[in-house]
């Protein structure tokens, strides 16, 4: 069943065009490949898809479940409340607070005490505090750092600090997740362990996952479907084998003649 439908978006900047007419379909539970040479497009789809920039033509439909929501013009926070998370090439964490804080404040839309409970500190707004740090504690098990919960973000080392970025996204249970270079600055070590982690996810939580990623290893190894952009438009969409043959896509990108 499809999840997230984007029919003919186009993004311009003054007299740029970004994003060209761009057709694509997400299904539940599916984890896409988004690939594509520097200035492709890609993390400007991304921005179009979570409510950073507006589409300049064309729809984005989401269907989490039997509702359908029209995305387009819908601000980052709204998105986010339906079910869409994401993280970004730049790691944007508090870097001040602790690890256990920084995933805590991702689960805010999660939180049900109310302004009252919370002002008068009444035991609603306590089971709900220690309700969001045991769910914390254990997304933090999954990616084994729960022994670094009190931490300061800022302390982490790099690789570290991209997995919270992830736990925290995660944090607002969404149904589709949305990574932008996980692996970037990584080593051979972090990208495989990464690699493993992102497939751990994949299988054990009900979500759908869209990866951008310039590791090839990364990408051929885990993604199901890969779409492919190139000058803002989409060149070739296919397995990873499907795509490893495809003619336009090795000129364009894979290095071929």
């Amino acid at each position: 069943m499809t999840l997230l439908k984007v029919e003919n978006v186009t993004k311009n900047f003054g007299g740029l065009t970004a994003i060209s007419h761009i057709n694509l379909e997400i299904n539940r539970n599916e984890l896409i490949g988004l690939i594509g040479p520097n200035g492709a497009g890609k993390t400007t789809l991304f921005n179009l898809l979570t409510g950073v920039y507006k589409p300049s033509e064309g729809s984005i439909s989401f269907k989490p479940q039997e509702e359908s929501y029209e995305l387009s013009g819908k601000n980052t926070s709204k998105i986010g409340q339906k079910g869409i998370a994401r993280t970004f090439q730049n790691i944007r964490l508090f870097k001040d607070l602790t690890v256990l804080e920084n995933v805590r404040i991702g689960m805010h839309t999660e939180q049900g005490a109310n302004i009252f409970h919370s002002f008068f500190r009444t035991k609603e707004f306590y089971r709900t505090e220690n309700e969001m740090t045991e769910k914390a504690m254990n997304l933090l098990k999954i990616f084994n750092m729960e022994d670094k919960a009190k931490y300061k973000a800022s302390n982490l080392p790099y690789g570290d600090q991209r997995k919270l970025e992830i736990v925290r996204a995660l944090g607002t249970n969404p149904k589709l997740l949305f990574l932008d270079e996980p692996a970037a600055g990584m080593n051979a070590k972090e990208s495989n362990e990464l690699t493993q982690l992102i497939q751990k996810i994949h299988d054990e939580f009900d979500l759908a996952i869209v990866l951008i990623e310039h590791d090839m290893k990364v990408i051929m190894n885990i993604s199901e479907r890969i779409y492919v952009l190139e000058y803002g438009k989409k060149i070739a969409e296919g397995t990873s084998q499907e795509i490893q043959k495809n003619e336009h896509v090795i000129r364009a990108y894979l290095g071929g003649d």
